[in-house]
């Protein structure tokens, strides 16, 4: 096989996993997650049944894929922000607070998508669930060698508190009905609230 032929079969398979997951997408919007079943996923994207399970052995498969498109999006956006710069806190606190915007889009699916992160977020053997722990670890590092962060403190463990704050705020705003506050402006100030038990000596 060329590797002509071999960049097409890649891309058409590339192709046939975006449009299976651009399907089940729709269908948990319009019809919810628990409703929707592999059969009407595979109806929509006019795809065998073999073919769905190729590319995701089963449907919490689809909000995994959406977790690691939302992780290639932080991590690009984080890699610019360190490219030839000084780190500004307010900037990384506004790109992880701005991730939240989707669940505020539909939330009842959004439960969902939490419940499944929450099931693998300390995962030890989930390739995506370490690359968001680095990615954060990552941060918390750079601010500390900058002086926003105290350096006494293990980036890891910092990394597992400005999780857990996440993760609460969220769960709190998802499960309360009414939605008890606006959930990126909560975000945003339940964060720089820890953060100012964190900082260094440098005045940020």
């Amino acid at each position: 096989m060329t590797t002509i032929e071999l960049t097409r079969r890649e891309r058409k398979k590339e192709e046939t996993k975006e449009r299976i997951f651009n399907a089940a997408m729709k269908l948990f919007k319009s019809r919810g997650y628990e409703s929707t079943t592999i059969d009407d996923i595979t109806a929509k994207a006019d795809v065998a049944k073999g073919t769905f399970f190729n590319y995701f052995p089963k449907k919490d498969s689809v909000l995994q894929y959406l977790s690691e498109q939302w992780l290639e999006e932080v991590e690009d956006k984080i890699a610019a922000e360190f490219q030839g710069a000084t780190p500004n806190r307010d900037r990384m606190i506004a790109a992880f607070v701005e991730i939240a915007r989707f669940y505020e889009e539909d939330r009842e699916f959004s439960r969902h998508v939490f419940r499944s992160w929450m099931d693998r977020a300390y995962d030890e053997d989930d390739p995506i669930c370490q690359r968001w722990h680095a990615v954060g670890v990552f941060v918390i590092q750079q601010l500390q060698q900058s002086g926003y962060f105290r350096a006494d403190t293990a980036a890891d463990r910092i990394e597992y508190v400005m999780q857990s704050v996440y993760a609460s705020t969220i769960a709190m705003w998802l499960d309360t009905d009414p939605a008890p506050f606006d959930l990126r402006e909560e975000l945003g100030a339940r964060i720089r609230l820890v953060i100012e038990g964190l900082k260094g000596r440098r005045d940020a």
